[in-house]
Parts: structure tokens; sequence; C-alpha cells
């Protein structure tokens, strides 16, 4: 069932979105929540799923657009998926 929320959720959750305050589902993503990702990853798998680009994603760890892309690669083989999508379902079904 979706429902409102204030414009801004916690930090500690994660609000995916059919249209703008009506949320699909909500979140936590805590730490360890995909065994074997190092720290980087974990900063990198939750701006993900926050709906981040590489770009905007290495803007705000102030590394390379290639890092983020290798690191997401990275994230990908150790989750068993190849999409972002994919990603965010494998993490939601795991809850």
């Amino acid at each position: 069932m979706k429902r409102d929320l204030p414009a801004t959720a916690p930090a500690s959750l994660v609000a995916y979105e059919l249209e703008p305050g009506k949320v699909l589902f909500v979140h936590s993503l805590a730490r360890g929540t995909i065994p074997g990702l190092t720290p980087a990853e974990e900063e990198v798998l939750a701006l993900v799923l926050d709906g981040h680009d590489n770009a905007a994603i290495a803007a705000a760890r102030k590394t390379a657009s290639r890092t983020v892309a290798n690191q997401l690669s990275s994230i990908f083989r150790k989750t068993g998926t190849s999409s972002r999508a994919e990603l965010a379902a494998r993490i939601v079904s795991s809850k």
C-alpha cells in the first residue's frame, strides 16, 4: 500500500516512489547487508539505491566516475546481478 511521506525521509531510510510523495516501499540499508562488500562498495550501493548516477556518486565521494563504475561492477559480481534494477530488487527481496 502506498502512503504519504514527509518531503525528506530520515537519513537511515531509502524511499522508492512511484510519483512524488507516494512511497512504494521504504527500508533501511544497514552496513553488512551484503556480506563481502568493502566499506566503499557499501557507500556506492547506498547511493545507487538512492537513485544517483555514476557521475553524482563520484562527485559525492570525490572520486572518478571510472572508480565508481569499477566499484559498481564489483558489487554486481558479488551480488550476482547485472543491473541497478536487479540489484535493488535483490536488496529488497533479502529484507
